[in-house]
């Protein structure tokens, strides 16, 4: 029996998780080593670890704690410690030769259940399984427990998941002694085991292993994967999915225009192979989509962006030909409208890309058959094209915007789309016009629009959101208060999904304390009441100290007394809010400093005592 397992450890693991994140500082010591579980010292009392991580929730939560509170405190942990003792129970304490079918079935679920972690640690315990279970058939003589293929190809794809260097060379470790028992058959007893043999799939996850795993050389060992693959000394051709590992190995190297190429070659060879005769080699959609992938994330410019369009064109033609194998998707349109937008010059669009992202809009719609049917792939490739165009800071911005909105307007009248053009789109082409001060007024226009209700699309908080978001940069306080006020009203007059939330609160909040305005205190202290008052009605989900803290900050360095007076209380409710457990967090020291030196500045004793009442409830705090 091995010491202590990989079990063990993930277990032991999973508490000290908990009692790490613990805000309260926690006296822990460990009593002794040994097998599991450990005895743990905590404050002075002798607990198992899992104990001492629930004591220390409890210190935390303030309620009493008692041992078997343990598992009822935490179903989920309590079915991860079901599934440990079963794991236990089947590597420790069953005789070899003696597991029963059910055992076995249960041993395999538990794998496939630890492989998914995606750490290390829980396929080190998927590994752990494997062996026994080898074990069981090969020296037991277990007829029942044959493992096979799939069963290694699950651990070594968990390992593959954990997205590490350490998982990748277990992988692998796995995989090499995987190929040396099918060589060997190693069956000491002569019990009839056969040793599972290395499929396409396990040289696949190997290949994934390496290509996540950040490893410096990782890109030329799945490269060696490949190779052996297509050697002649190969039990195994490549498949569709090792190619596709590997230009998307290509395509996630970010910034080297050369990977983009080699992922290109592949695809051309995957072509020519399936012309040859290889049935196990269908370059698709996905393959094709990786392609493009590579070509954005390549260190090309504009043309790395015009070769992913080429290759987008190819696709439709293709599809159109008859070859529906290689149907675009939302991800291909996406994906070549996100390589202009990345390649654009100096981080914004030129006038030549936005032409161009005009023109894919227009290849969608006209040129592209019935792709134009297929459900999101308008809407999205619309809403990432004025995405950019709102962006791109040219004069005509909101122009560009709006007419591809009314194309997509017009397409779906004529029953060319099933996409109508949804909130996102219509705050886009808004926040296009509204940035611009030369077309502010097209922007307000639509905005009223919409509000009436012109547009078959309603405002919703997010797409108002947007329109605030840009009064607030502008820092045009009377537009950002009137639309703020108008968003609750729509809510409660014509029941339209505006009312205003956190991120509603935090921008006004914000904006009031950057204003020179002379009543933006004022207007900051009834934001606050605002805020209160949604929550209070739940329609606020949450209070978040941000406003809080504006508020406070913005009355405390008021030339106004009385202003300043405001700020002691609105700490107080703070601290209110705090204890009930409504705020996500507690007020923070620099709040109170803020408070103390504001309220203190009066030096009447009515200060002093309000500035000592603080003080002793931050020391409490």
């Amino acid at each position: 029996m091995r010491s202590i397992s990989a079990l063990q450890r993930l277990s032991n693991l999973n508490l000290l998780r908990v009692l790490s994140s613990n805000g309260r500082k926690t006296s822990l010591t460990k009593l002794q080593h040994g097998n599991f579980p450990h005895s743990y010292q905590i404050n002075g009392r002798h607990l198992t670890l899992q104990q001492a991580a629930f004591q220390s929730i409890a210190q935390e939560r303030k309620f009493s704690f008692t041992p078997s509170q343990a598992v009822t405190n935490s179903s989920s942990m309590a079915r991860d410690q079901e599934k440990f003792d079963k794991t236990k129970e089947i590597l420790y304490s069953t005789d070899l030769g003696s597991m029963q079918v059910q055992q076995i079935s249960d041993a395999k679920s538990l794998l496939f259940g630890f492989s998914n972690r995606k750490t290390v640690e829980g396929s080190e315990i998927a590994e752990e399984i494997l062996e026994r279970l080898v074990a069981e058939g090969r020296d037991g003589g277990n007829r029942s427990a044959q493992v096979e293929a799939k069963i290694y190809n699950a651990v070594i794809e968990g390992y593959a998941k954990s997205k590490t260097i350490q998982g990748a060379a277990k992988a692998e470790a796995l995989l090499e002694r995987m190929m040396e028992r099918s060589e060997h058959n190693q069956d000491s007893n002569d019990n009839g085991f056969v040793a599972a043999k290395p499929d396409v799939v396990s040289y696949n996850s190997l290949m994934n292993a390496w290509s996540q795993s950040g490893e410096e050389d990782g890109v030329s060992k799945a490269e060696d994967l490949v190779a052996f693959l297509e050697s002649d000394d190969a039990p195994i051709n490549p498949d569709s999915v090792t190619y596709n590992i590997m230009m998307n190995t290509y395509a996630n190297q970010v910034g080297e225009y050369g990977y983009a190429q080699k992922a290109e070659d592949i695809l051309l060879l995957m072509t020519a192979l399936q012309k040859d005769g290889k049935n196990s080699i269908h370059p698709g959609t996905l393959s094709f989509n990786i392609v493009l992938k590579a070509w954005k994330n390549s260190g090309g410019g504009v043309e790395s962006a015009k070769r992913a369009e080429d290759i987008l064109r190819l696709m439709i033609k293709l599809y159109m030909d008859g070859h529906y194998d290689v149907k675009p998707d939302k991800i291909s349109f996406q994906t070549v409208v996100h390589a202009y937008m990345k390649h654009g010059e100096n981080g914004t669009l030129t006038e030549d890309i936005a032409n161009r992202l005009e023109g894919i809009i227009q290849v969608l719609l006209d040129e592209s058959g019935d792709l134009s049917l297929v459900r999101g792939i308008v809407s999205g490739t619309v809403n990432k094209t004025l995405e950019g165009i709102r962006n791109s800071g040219l004069p005509d911005a909101g122009d560009r915007a709006k007419r591809i909105l009314d194309s997509m307007i017009k397409a779906r009248d004529a029953g060319k789309t099933m996409d109508a053009p949804d909130a996102m789109a219509f705050a886009s082409v808004m926040n296009a016009y509204l940035s611009n001060p030369t077309t502010l007024h097209k922007g307000r226009l639509m905005m009223e629009d919409m509000m009436q209700g012109e547009y078959p699309v309603l405002p919703t908080t997010y797409s108002l959101n947007n329109i605030l978001h840009i009064f607030c940069k502008q820092e045009d306080v009377g537009s950002a208060s009137d639309l703020f006020k108008k968003m609750t009203q729509l809510a409660s007059e014509k029941g339209y999904n505006t009312m205003p939330d956190i991120a509603t609160f935090n921008m006004m909040a914000n904006l009031y304390f950057q204003s020179k305005n002379k009543d933006s205190a004022a207007m900051a202290f009834s934001l606050l009441g605002q805020l209160e008052e949604s929550f209070d009605a739940k329609t606020l989900k949450e209070l978040d100290p941000f406003v809080y803290n504006v508020v406070v900050h913005k009355l405390a360095q008021s030339e106004n007394p009385i202003f300043r007076e405001k700020s002691f209380d609105v700490l107080m409710r703070m601290v209110e809010r705090s204890d009930a457990r409504q705020l996500k967090k507690d007020p923070e020291t620099y709040v109170y400093n803020m408070v103390l030196s504001s309220i203190t500045k009066r030096y009447s004793a009515e200060g002093a005592q309000k500035a000592l009442v603080s003080t002793n409830v931050s020391s409490l705090s």
